[in-house]
């Protein structure tokens, strides 16, 4: 019994310790006043010289009319003729466009292109086809009633194939890449044809890695209809992919589908058809139907010198992964640690909407600019990016986007990796069931100014990078945390409100040491060499508010997070500072006593200890029970880390529970230079409907999607 309780004394001691210790010496001034991200070096694209296009190739709607007008471009631009592809108003069912600089041969990687809209936001690339009622079949019940619809179904979709098993979806409905429309409204997708799915083994040296099934396994994947350009070459990511076996099982009647529900039977034997229940009290024969068929739609590669304007994308079939309706930039180059190829592109005015996968892809370039850009509602992301240097991004919206997929990994709102050098100015992000901006492996000298992120899983996340400076941002009413920082340093927060409710972090730390060795490889994600590795260090916080916020502001309908970190459904109020995950333990003591600093900050919550400052070691209790945070208030904390002219005080927001952060008069955040903002009525009313749609509800995905997963 006396050795058993060496171990909790000793505990006891080093808390002890910890609190009662002055913080071990370090320069906290050179934490505050040394710069984190250098905004003016970034620029963006250097602007094609519009002026010098000497050829406009004019496209009226019409069978292929976008496809001629590009092969007529690519002869132009062969021949090193600059060229402006200029589109007429309509919607354009047109897919799998591409321009490929070096396939094109002659000067074309390097010779201007504009892609371009009449007039803005008049010309739509759709990848769906309309299916008119009248060629549609009624099918009844056995007393004659119609409760569906019935097509001719050719798109052999099939399953997506890839994914890691340990963070992709593993649900057959996740995997799929259908969506369709009646009369504008998007319909929920029920899995009718039932599989059940079984994960390949794990490598036990690396539990990422997937090894084959044993020999004679049968697999039923029923994957057909990829038809993708032929310049792919092999994704980097493929020891990671996880392919699995699908093995059918049976077909569910159609008549199990719910009003405004479809549904495809793709096998020959289920008579390669698609059925559709219409919502209540349409009419059949009024109606316009719209079933994506194109994977995607437009994209320009190994090309330099380009610009789209003014288009508006929708309804692409695209698996998810790295397969977007649109793509900017090189793909996956053909060995690892292959350089930027694409240079000075240029992106405005485009609007996303509704849509499998992700909507716009951006990949090894250089000197980009993404300004005015909208991007809604895609199963998996609004936006995916990676290897990217001098990236602008300005103005530019990521919403309601990840509806397809349960659990929050490998998408969102948008998701970039190895960007190097970017401004990311005027970003909204509401409503993704994800996270809203995520910066995720070896992105450096990020700065963002203006990000107003809500409703979503996590606000912001900073992940496994070096240089990150946020300011005039509003990060609130996030399902799980407001930001997210993870094994990565030399980070800022400045004249920002961050606010998250009841039982949700503002901030979450994964205290890590993560580089080119060991059980992740960083190197084998994405075959570029690191040999320092990224730990958890320099973040100063400086002229912010840190509230937690009530229940009620909460986003609809949001899941309740327990961050087994000794946050407990059962009343936790909102942690503000709290260690989510890591290894070794003691990266984030270190962290808190050396790598933090905050001034001017104005602190507070409903719950007198909100600052988690995890243990200092290892034990057997912390890894049989979730609570690996000691809970300490105010004024520990500020002696803790040394934080300077701080205050723990009510900010006087006028109403920060409904999103309403207008400073009451001589408040004290009425003293500070923050963001100005109020969520207007018209926004909650599309942040709640979207929450409501039917075909979005996480919850109620299909009536009979429930396959069993081995």
């Amino acid at each position: 019994m006396k050795n058993s309780l060496l171990p909790v004394l000793a505990f006891i001691a080093s808390l002890s310790s910890l609190s009662a210790q002055s913080p071990e010496p370090v320069d906290r001034a050179s934490l505050l006043t040394k710069p984190t991200a250098d905004a003016s070096i970034v620029t963006g694209a250097s602007g094609v010289n519009e002026k010098a296009i000497t050829q406009v190739i004019r496209v009226t709607p019409g069978p292929q009319a976008l496809a001629k007008a590009l092969e007529e471009a690519k002869e132009k631009l062969r021949n090193g003729t600059p060229v402006k592809v200029l589109i007429a108003p309509g919607i354009y069912r047109e897919g799998e466009l591409v321009i490929d600089g070096t396939k094109i041969g002659g000067a074309a990687a390097s010779t201007p292109l504009i892609i371009a809209a009449e007039r803005t936001g008049t010309v739509t690339i759709s990848g769906a086809d309309e299916f008119p009622a009248k060629n549609w079949k009624a099918v009844k019940d056995a007393s004659g009633k119609v409760f569906a619809y019935e097509h001719p179904w050719p798109h052999d979709f099939g399953f997506w194939p890839t994914g890691n098993k340990n963070y992709n979806p593993k649900s057959p409905y996740e995997h799929r890449r259908e969506v369709a429309k009646i009369n504008g409204v998007p319909l929920r997708q029920v899995v009718l044809e039932q599989y059940s799915y079984t994960a390949p083994p794990t490598d036990p040296k690396n539990h990422e890695l997937s090894l084959p099934f044993p020999e004679g396994t049968v697999q039923d994947s029923f994957l057909a209809g990829l038809n993708w350009p032929t310049f792919r070459t092999p994704n980097i990511l493929s020891k990671f992919d996880d392919y699995g076996v699908y093995v059918y099982k049976q077909m569910v009647e159609p008549a199990t589908l719910a009003p405004g529900t479809f549904g495809v039977a793709e096998r020959p034997e289920n008579g390669d058809r698609i059925f559709i229940a219409p919502p209540d009290n349409v009419k059949w024969a009024e109606i316009t139907v719209e079933v994506s068929v194109r994977p995607y739609l437009l994209w320009i590669v190994n090309k330099s010198n380009v610009v789209v304007r003014g288009l508006n994308f929708e309804m692409a079939a695209a698996m998810a992964g790295p397969r977007s309706a649109v793509r900017l930039g090189t793909w996956f180059p053909p060995t690892q640690g292959a350089g930027i190829q694409d240079q000075n592109l240029l992106m405005e005015d485009c609007h996303f909407d509704f849509g499998n996968g992700t909507h716009l892809e951006v990949s090894y370039s250089k000197d980009v600019t993404l300004r005015r850009i909208k991007a809604t509602r895609a199963a998996a992301s609004g936006i995916t990016t990676t290897h990217v240097q001098n990236f602008l991004w300005d103005t530019v919206e990521t919403s309601y986007n990840h509806w397809r997929y349960v659990g929050g990994w490998g998408g969102g709102g948008s998701k970039n990796h190895n960007i190097q050098d970017g401004v990311f100015r005027n970003v909204t992000a509401v409503g993704n069931d994800a996270i809203a901006l995520w910066f995720d492996i070896d992105c450096a000298n990020i700065t963002v100014d203006g990000l107003v992120a809500y409703g979503n899983r996590v606000g912001l996340d900073f992940e496994i990078g070096k240089g990150l400076l946020v300011r005039n941002s509003v990060i609130a009413a996030n399902a799980k945390a407001a930001v997210a920082l993870k094994a990565a340093n030399q980070m800022s927060i400045e004249n920002s409100i961050i606010a998250g409710p009841t039982g949700v972090a503002n901030f979450i730390f994964q205290a890590a040491s993560r580089g080119a060795s060991g059980e992740r490889s960083i190197q084998t994600l994405l075959g570029l060499p690191r040999n320092d590795p990224y730990v958890l260090d320099r973040l100063t916080i400086k002229n912010s508010v840190i509230l937690g916020l009530p229940q009620e502001a909460c986003p609809p309908g949001a899941e309740r997070y327990d961050h087994d970190r000794g946050v407990r459904a059962s009343g936790f109020v909102a942690p503000l500072f709290v260690e989510h995950h890591g290894w070794p333990r003691e990266i984030y003591q270190k962290f808190i006593r050396n790598g933090y600093a905050g001034s001017g900050n104005l602190w507070f919550s409903p719950e007198a200890k909100p600052f988690g400052i995890g243990k200092i070691m290892d034990s057997p209790e912390w890894r049989s029970k979730p609570n690996v945070n000691e809970w300490i208030g105010f004024d520990s904390w500020a002696s803790l880390v040394a934080e300077q002219n701080s205050q723990w005080i009510d900010p006087g927001f006028v109403n920060a529970a409904a999103l309403d952060f207008t400073a009451k008069t001589n408040s004290p955040a009425s003293k500070m230079k923050l963001p100005v903002f109020r969520i207007s009525a018209e926004r909650r009313a599309e942040w709640e409907s979207f929450n409501k749609a039917d075909f979005y509800k996480s919850t109620e995905r299909s009536e009979v999607i429930d396959v069993i997963v081995k």
